[in-house]
C-alpha cells in the first residue's frame, strides 16, 4: 500500500510590528535628514582669538555668506583664514545645533618695518599696523641680505613676548671693519631702558636672558650677546 505524501502548508506570519518600527524609523530618519540639511547656523564662536576680533576673525573666514550649515565647506574656510595671512592654523567645527567654532591659531607679530609701515608676523606676511598691535619694536633700515632678513624673522619668533617688547628699535648693523664683513647677521637693538644690545641672529635665543642680565647691569650701557660664548660683555656708557 502506497504512503500518501501529506502536503504541509505553512501560513506566512506577517510581523506588523517590525513592520510598522521600520515605517516611523524611516520617517524620523526622513525628517532628522531633511532638518540637517535645512538647519541654518545659528550661532559662530571663535576661540583663541587674540588680536583680531571675533567679528574680524568671521569676517575673514566667509562663513558670514552661509545660511545654512550643511552648506559651509570646512576646506574652504580654513583657506579663506590661512591666506589673510593674520592666521598659521584653523580647525572648524560644526554641530548638529547649528554651531559653528571656529579654532584659530594667530601669526605672532614680531616688529614694525618702518619701510613699509607694516607689521611683520611669524609667518613673514606683512599686515597693516592697527592699534592692536602696540609695544613691538620698529626696524628701522633696510636689511640688504635676503637670508639675514629670514633668519631675523625665524630668530624673533623664537623670542618671548615680554622681551620682544621691552625692544624699541632694531638697526641692521653688520660686523664690518676695513671693508671686511665679520658678522653679517649682527643686529643693533635699543632697548626702552636705555641699554644697547648687540645680537646676531645664531644667537638671538640669548635674548630671552635679557631681562636676568638686566637686573645685574642697570642702564647705559652697551651689552654684547653676539659672540657664540656662554659669557656676555657689558661696557658702561661714559
Amino acid at each position: 500500500m502506497e504512503k500518501e505524501k501529506k502536503k504541509i502548508k505553512r501560513k506566512l506570519r506577517i510581523n506588523y510590528k517590525g513592520i510598522l518600527f521600520l515605517i516611523v524609523f524611516l520617517v524620523v530618519a526622513f525628517f532628522a535628514v531633511k532638518g540637517i540639511f535645512n538647519m541654518r547656523i545659528k550661532n559662530i564662536v571663535v576661540e583663541n582669538a587674540y588680536y583680531l576680533t571675533d567679528n574680524e576673525i568671521i569676517d575673514l573666514s566667509g562663513i558670514g555668506n552661509y545660511s545654512k550649515i550643511i552648506s559651509v565647506d570646512i576646506l574652504k574656510v580654513k583657506d579663506n583664514l590661512l591666506k589673510t595671512g593674520y592666521v598659521d592654523d584653523a580647525n572648524i567645527k560644526l554641530s548638529l545645533n547649528g554651531k559653528v567654532t571656529i579654532i584659530v591659531k594667530e601669526s605672532k607679530p614680531l616688529f614694525v618695518n618702518m619701510l613699509t609701515g607694516n607689521v611683520v608676523l611669524a609667518n613673514k606676511h606683512e599686515v597693516k599696523k592697527t592699534n592692536k598691535y602696540i609695544g613691538l619694536p620698529t626696524l628701522i633700515n633696510y636689511v640688504t641680505d635676503e637670508n639675514v632678513y629670514e633668519e631675523l624673522v625665524k630668530g624673533f619668533n623664537k623670542i618671548d613676548d615680554e622681551v620682544i617688547k621691552s625692544i624699541s628699535e632694531i638697526e641692521y648693523s653688520p660686523d664690518i671693519k676695513n671693508e671686511v664683513t665679520y658678522d653679517e647677521y649682527r643686529f643693533l637693538l635699543r632697548m626702552n631702558d636705555g641699554n644697547i644690545v648687540y645680537i646676531n641672529t645664531p644667537n638671538i635665543k640669548k635674548l630671552n636672558e635679557y631681562l636676568k642680565i638686566y637686573e645685574k647691569i642697570g642702564n647705559n650701557g652697551i651689552l654684547y650677546l653676539d659672540s657664540n660664548s656662554s659669557n656676555y660683555i657689558y661696557e658702561v656708557e661714559k
